[in-house]
C-alpha cells in the first residue's frame, strides 16, 4: 500500500474514533439512534484554536547541468559538463490550528457553514545530493552531501463550505456533524539551492548550508467532522471540534522543472467558545 494511501487510511480511522468519542461525550447520545430533536435555532458561531495532525511530508528533487566550470560551492554550479543532484525531504510536523466557523439554519436540523482555518508551522528539511568531481567525470567521482537545513515556513489558509445536521440533544448539548468541499492557498518554502566548500585535492564536499525560496499554490479538496458544544446559557458555551480536510497541492518548482506536490490539511483537533442564536 502506499504511503499516502496509508495516511489516508489512518486519517479516515483516526476520524471515525474522534467523532465516536465526541457523540458519546454528551449524556444524551444515547438518544440520537431514537429520534433527533429538531433544532430551533437559527445560526451558530464557533470559534476554536488547537492543533493539526497528520501533516503531510513530500520530498523534492533537484538537477542541475553547469557548462561554465564554476566551482563556486553550490550545486546549481557545481561542475562543468556534469549533473549534480540534491533531494530534500520536508517533514510533516503537527503545529497549531486557528479556526472561525459560523452556520446558518436551511430547514430544520439542516444548516448551511462557512469556515476559514489557518494552520502554520515551521518545517524540518534533511538534504542529500550528489556533486562532481571537478577534475575526473563520471558518477563514480560524485561526492555526497547530506545535512540538516534550516526549518522552513509553512502556512496554509483554508476555507470550508459544508453542509450540516444539528443535533440538538438536550437544552445543554448541541452536536453538529459536516462535511463539504475545502478550498486551499498554501504559502511554502522550499529549498532552491545547496552550498558546500571542497578544498584540492576535491575528493570530498563538505555541506554548509542551503538557500531557500517562497512558493505560493491553491487547491480544492474536501473536509468533514464533528462538534459537541455544551452551552452554560441559552447562547454562550464551549466546545470541541474535530475536523479531517485534504487536497493535494501544486508549487510551482524552483529548479524550472515539474510542480512540487504536497498534501495540504489534515485532523484538526480544536476547542474553544461557541455562541448560539
Amino acid at each position: 500500500m502506499h504511503a499516502h494511501a496509508r495516511r489516508t487510511t489512518q486519517a479516515g480511522s483516526a476520524l471515525v474514533a474522534v467523532v465516536a468519542f465526541l457523540a458519546t461525550a454528551s449524556p444524551a447520545s444515547a438518544q440520537l439512534g431514537e429520534q433527533i430533536a429538531a433544532w430551533d435555532g437559527q445560526g451558530f458561531i464557533m470559534f476554536s484554536g488547537g492543533q493539526q495532525l497528520l501533516t503531510g511530508s513530500f520530498t523534492d528533487r533537484g538537477l542541475f547541468q553547469d557548462s561554465r566550470g564554476a566551482y563556486l560551492g553550490q550545486a546549481t554550479n557545481s561542475a562543468a559538463l556534469e549533473t549534480s543532484a540534491f533531494n530534500t525531504r520536508y517533514r510533516g510536523n503537527n503545529g497549531r490550528v486557528f479556526d472561525v466557523t459560523g452556520g446558518a439554519k436551511l430547514y430544520r436540523n439542516f444548516a448551511l457553514m462557512l469556515g476559514f482555518s489557518r494552520f502554520g508551522h515551521d518545517q524540518g528539511v534533511g538534504v542529500t545530493g550528489q556533486i562532481p568531481h571537478p577534475f575526473y567525470f563520471g558518477e563514480d567521482y560524485y561526492r555526497d552531501l547530506e545535512g540538516e537545513a534550516p526549518p522552513v515556513a509553512r502556512a496554509e489558509y483554508a476555507v470550508h463550505l459544508s453542509f450540516a445536521i444539528v443535533v440538538p440533544a438536550t437544552e445543554s448539548f448541541q452536536i453538529t456533524i459536516f462535511g463539504g468541499p475545502s478550498f486551499y492557498q498554501l504559502r511554502h518554502g522550499l529549498v532552491s539551492n545547496v552550498l558546500f566548500t571542497q578544498e584540492y585535492p576535491y575528493e570530498t564536499a563538505d555541506y554548509t548550508g542551503v538557500t531557500t525560496t517562497t512558493r505560493n499554490g491553491s487547491r480544492a479538496g474536501f473536509n468533514g467532522g464533528a462538534d459537541v458544544a455544551y452551552y452554560f446559557t441559552e447562547t454562550v458555551g464551549i466546545g470541541i471540534l474535530a475536523r479531517y480536510n485534504q487536497a493535494k497541492a501544486e508549487l510551482p518548482s524552483v529548479h524550472g522543472g515539474m510542480p512540487v506536490q504536497i498534501q495540504v490539511g489534515g485532523l484538526h483537533l480544536t476547542g474553544g467558545l461557541r455562541l448560539r442564536f
